[in-house]
């Protein structure tokens, strides 16, 4: 789970209202943020504290993700968060399926066009802000994971969208743009 680097308050909310239920059925890893004006990660860690043992060593906080990312995203079933365009890219990269939440209100709405872009190959799921619940959120988690060929089958969907050699491409037009060849 994951609101982007700087975290994201709705979301944090949510996620801890319905860990006991999401804990019950899945591993959580994830990225809050450390907004000292929510307080996000602090009430997160007490929510944490509160769980039986057994749903607590299922449940890994962390304020920001960094070198690990790769190792996260390798034990990563499904993503879920904002729909910013690097979080989009690097599931689509990696053939990670997603449940977008985009960020109501920006300029352009863009989040919502990137996750709508996914979600028209079958790759993600987009569950509007609006709409979100603690509930309708583990809802959503469960029948998303309750079918493990179906959710391999959106990760490569996901993954179709991908372009893997996009700075080559964008480095040969330029030099086709200036007249120059490669070296």
């Amino acid at each position: 789970m994951t609101g982007g680097a700087l975290g994201s308050h709705r979301l944090n909310r949510d996620v801890g209202e319905a860990l006991p239920r999401l804990l019950e059925r899945c591993q959580v890893i994830h990225q809050c943020g450390d907004n000292k004006i929510t307080g996000d990660l602090a009430w997160l860690g007490e929510r944490a504290r509160t769980l039986p043992e057994g749903l607590r060593r299922r449940y890994a906080l962390q304020a920001y993700v960094g070198a690990e990312l790769r190792d996260v995203y390798a034990a990563t079933a499904l993503v879920i968060g904002r729909s910013g365009a690097g979080t989009v890219n690097e599931c689509c990269q990696l053939g990670l399926p997603a449940l977008y939440v985009p960020l109501p209100g920006t300029s352009g709405d863009e989040q919502t066009a990137n996750a709508r872009l996914v979600e028209a190959t079958g790759g993600a799921v987009v569950f509007p802000q609006v709409s979100l619940t603690p509930g309708g959120l583990v809802e959503a988690v469960e029948r998303l994971l309750g079918d493990p060929a179906a959710l391999a089958a959106m990760g490569e969907r996901a993954r179709s969208l991908a372009v893997p050699d996009a700075a080559d491409r964008i480095v040969r037009l330029l030099f086709e743009v200036v007249g120059a060849k490669p070296r």
